[in-house]
Parts: structure tokens; sequence; C-alpha cells
């Protein structure tokens, strides 16, 4: 067998731009909110306690300043998961986040390893996933999809396990007729 290398042209490359990118469950993004404002709160009446003990007195436009943070804060993770945006193509996969400095990430299903389901107590209670898909060559996730349903990260990650390119299946076919 000799080995051939054909050029490719550009124009018959498929556009990313046109996959359709499915976002995450809708109440991934509330519980974040919910939960930042839960974190928020206690900080602030940590730090209202506190700086009402100190002698002399802080400046009257700290407590409220840092109260704007906490808001901006709660607001950005908001704004962040709705982001979330992800895809299944029949050879790989597509993960794309951010608000201000978006990324996309894309997973060949070839070089997949190992495919994780984790579950937290609140994703449990909302019936809500994150699918961690790990490369081979590498200890960690290449992406985690957070704000699944439940059912979908199951058969998502049931078709990453069963995938084969298409190679595997002509060797298979192959050794099939072989037999």
């Amino acid at each position: 067998m000799t080995f051939e290398n054909p050029p490719v042209a550009l124009s018959e490359l498929p556009r990313i731009a046109d996959v359709e990118l499915h976002p995450v469950q809708r109440s991934h993004a509330w519980i974040g909110l919910v939960l930042w404002l839960v974190i928020c709160a206690a900080l602030a009446a940590g730090a209202a306690f506190v700086l009402q003990q100190q002698q002399p007195p802080p400046p009257e436009w700290l407590l409220p300043a840092l109260l704007l943070l906490a808001t901006a804060q709660c607001i950005r993770v908001f704004a962040y998961r709705r982001t979330l945006r992800y895809a299944l193509r029949s050879h790989d996969m597509i993960f794309a986040a951010g608000l201000f400095w978006r990324s996309q990430t894309i997973q060949p299903l070839c070089r997949v390893q190992h495919v994780e389901i984790e579950r937290g107590p609140i994703e449990k209670r909302f019936n809500l996933a994150t699918l961690k898909l790990f490369s081979a060559g590498s200890s960690m996730a290449t992406f985690a999809i957070p704000g699944l349903a439940g059912d979908d990260a199951e058969r998502l990650r049931a078709f990453v396990l069963d995938y084969t390119t298409p190679s595997d299946e002509a060797d298979s076919v192959t050794e099939q007729a072989s037999l």
C-alpha cells in the first residue's frame, strides 16, 4: 500500500459557523444565580458584622461597594451560564462558552479515551448532569458540559462510547469476512 496525501481545497471544508449549537438547560443558569446570591448574602452579612466592629469605623462607601461587586458577580455568573452551548456531530463534539472571551473546543470522537457523567446533590435534585470528555494522552478532561438534562447526558455518553471510526468499521467487516 502506498501513502497518499491529496490536497484539500479550503472551499470544500465544512464551516464551523454553520453548526447549530444547542444551549444547556435554562435551569442551570438560574441555579447558579441562586447559589451565588446565597453565597454573596452570607459574605455580605459577615462583612457587615466585621466592619461594624472595627474602630475606627470603615468608610461609609465600603459596604455598598462590596454589595455592588457581589451583585455584578451574580449577574456575570448567570450571563456566562447562559452562553454555554454544545453540538454533537458524526465525528466530533463541540463545546462553546464565553461572555467576553469566547472559546470553542472541538473534540474528535476517535480521540476520546474516557467519558464521565457527574451529578452533585443540587444537579440530582434538578435532574441535571455534567458530561466530561477525556482525550487520549491527557489525564484532564478536554471539556466538561455542565447543565445537561440527565437523559441527554446519558444519551451523549452512550453515543460517544459506542462511536467507532470508519476505519474501525472497515477492519471489523474485513475480520468478519475472513472468518
